[in-house]
């Protein structure tokens, strides 16, 4: 996944702690995305496309100043059955890079502070993990090279190693790829 940490939030337009938290939720998003996560919306009112449920949850959205992505989806796929599936309103699940759910769903909006101190809690420890398991990004000879203002060589001070590429970049085919990892 192209986030560090995911924070998937259910909510629907008739639940009045789900509009309460969504400026709180804004303000998560643009605060995680500097950290390489993203808030995102699912409001099960909009479920197979009702147009007059996506309107409102729209209007609510822009009324609250919620600019993070919200989505929506047929309620016979997987992620429709999923959500079908949520009985309490708000929830709010925190997904790593790799798909998983970590931690418990959240119950209840995060205006509640201690709500809001668990969920970043959460965050905190998907970003830790995150961090420790890519923190030396694999680049290519070249993107090194780059980055250090050099043409020559590359120092011994590199290990080569196959690890995840974070920050992949296009090169034509007579570029020289080999990952290497800054100790």
């Amino acid at each position: 996944a192209e986030n560090a940490v995911t924070v998937v939030n259910f909510w629907f337009n008739e639940c009045k702690p789900c509009v309460e938290e969504l400026s709180e939720m804004n303000a998560l998003n643009d605060r995680i995305k500097e950290q390489g996560g993203e808030v995102l919306g699912v409001n099960v009112g909009a479920l197979d496309g009702d147009e007059q449920n996506i309107a409102t949850a729209k209007q609510i959205l822009e009324t609250k100043g919620a600019k993070y992505r919200n989505i929506y989806f047929d309620s016979d796929s997987d992620a429709g059955k999923f959500a079908l599936g949520v009985t309490a309103f708000p929830t709010t699940y925190v997904i790593d890079r790799n798909g998983n759910i970590v931690g418990e769903a959240l119950m209840g909006g995060i205006d509640n502070d201690e709500n809001l101190s668990t969920l970043q809690n959460t965050i905190d420890e998907v970003l830790a993990k995150d961090a420790q398991k890519y923190t030396a990004q694999s680049l290519c000879i070249r993107c090194v090279d780059k980055f250090f203002g050099r043409l020559h060589k590359v120092p011994q001070i590199y290990i080569y190693t196959r690890s995840y590429d974070n920050n992949a970049k296009v090169h034509d085919k007579n570029d020289i790829h080999r990952n290497v990892k800054l100790l």
